[in-house]
């Protein structure tokens, strides 16, 4: 089987809209979390959010925008065009939860989307696929959207993996985006888990999440494939696990069980031990069961090594992207072992006596990184977990 290797990233979020902007204030522990005035519904309510510009909402195609934006960096970054002329072998896939909301929230969207529904001209989650694809200058033999909840562009980028090292592709473009939304707020707000105060992964105070939009492109190949091209790429992308929990639509098997499947499942596939982790891109939401949860999957695969991997939450700085969470938390593990740094946690100032690993707290660390995970968990049980490692 072949390498999956990363050829090209993009990016645009709350700290920042090119790579090296964007991972160097994180690695600053900058937070891109403000407070802002959104009116829905005709009432205007006060949110902490991470977003990427002074109007949330405003923009019912901002999901796509975002995508389309990181599309193009990524494309850039990898000279892909030089290789693919006719979208043969070349895949597509997108990673979202929520991004096509801000359309149907939208009266003129809502009546195209039903009308457009009526002859099945589009399908309700694969409007943002559909739309970048006009945006190439090829059609991809392989197109395809991932929604699972806050796991699905980690799920889009182990699947794009798997995929390439099996030789059904030899290109895959895999972006996460996400836009704030009405529904999002006052979906979490109904549940109770949107903090009062800020976020903040894994200590005892933590009250919530914050929400927050943005988008990554990561582009995934065949080592061969960018070998010709004589550009350099930037990690392999070693293997990945998935699993569910169902065991609630909202809440985290406590027991940690599912998510320790998927970490167990991603370094079987990729060919290591536990001990071989130097550092773990975390889910950390900063709710109590999630934080909770995590610690204890991460003790029962990594066991007596648990407490000397450094973990970090980039949620802390960037909120809660949903759909795009892993998309830009892949893209940053990659960053990290690129730049030999692992971010911090940020807000991290009570421990909790059962959140008790290496967090990282506030102040982020020089490393040598070989590899990294980085975990995704979502509503309804999903779980993933993808492994990057230099090359």
């Amino acid at each position: 089987m072949g390498r999956a290797v990363v050829s090209g990233l993009g990016v645009v979020s709350a700290l920042g809209n090119d790579a090296d902007t964007f991972f160097s204030r994180l690695a600053q522990g900058v937070s891109g979390v403000t407070e802002k005035s959104i009116s829905i519904l005709g009432e205007t309510k006060t949110f902490l959010c991470a977003a990427t510009d002074s109007n949330p909402l405003e923009e019912p195609l901002k999901a796509f925008k975002l995508a389309e934006s990181v599309l193009q960096d990524a494309l850039k970054m990898s000279h892909l065009l030089d290789s693919y002329k006719n979208g043969e072998r070349v895949g597509l896939f997108i990673g979202t939860a929520t991004g096509i909301i801000p359309v149907l929230e939208s009266e003129r969207g809502l009546i195209c989307h039903i009308n457009r529904l009526k002859d099945n001209s589009l399908k309700p989650y694969n409007g943002i696929a559909e739309y970048l694809t006009g945006k190439l200058p090829f059609k991809p033999m392989f197109v395809t959207t991932f929604t699972s909840a806050c796991a699905s562009s980690t799920i889009a980028l182990i699947e794009a993996a798997k995929m390439i090292r099996k030789e059904m592709l030899d290109c895959v473009i895999v972006i996460g985006t996400e836009a704030l939304s009405s529904y999002d707020f006052l979906g979490f707000e109904s549940l109770g888990i949107i903090s009062k105060t800020n976020i903040k992964p894994f200590d005892d105070d933590r009250d919530g999440i914050v929400l927050g939009e943005g988008a990554a492109a990561i582009i995934i190949e065949n080592e061969e494939s960018v070998k010709k091209r004589k550009i350099p790429y930037l990690v392999e992308i070693a293997g990945g696990g998935i699993s569910n929990d169902a065991y609630r639509l909202a809440t985290p098997d406590p027991e940690g069980t599912g998510a320790a499947k998927c970490m167990n499942a991603a370094l079987q596939q990729s060919n290591l031990s536990y001990g071989a982790i130097d550092y773990i891109n975390a889910h950390g939401t900063g709710t109590k069961l999630n934080d909770r949860m995590e610690t204890k999957a991460i003790k029962q695969v990594f066991k007596e090594n648990s407490k000397e991997i450094p973990i970090s939450s980039s949620k802390s700085m960037l909120g809660h992207t949903r759909g795009a969470s892993g998309a830009l938390e892949g893209l940053i593990s990659i960053l990290s072992i690129v730049n030999e740094f692992i971010p911090p946690t940020i807000n991290y100032n009570t421990p909790d006596k059962e959140c008790d690993l290496d967090y990282v707290p506030n102040i982020g660390r020089a490393a040598p990184i070989q590899h990294v995970m980085s975990n995704s968990f979502g509503f309804g049980g999903h779980n993933s977990s993808v492994i990057f490692s230099k090359v």
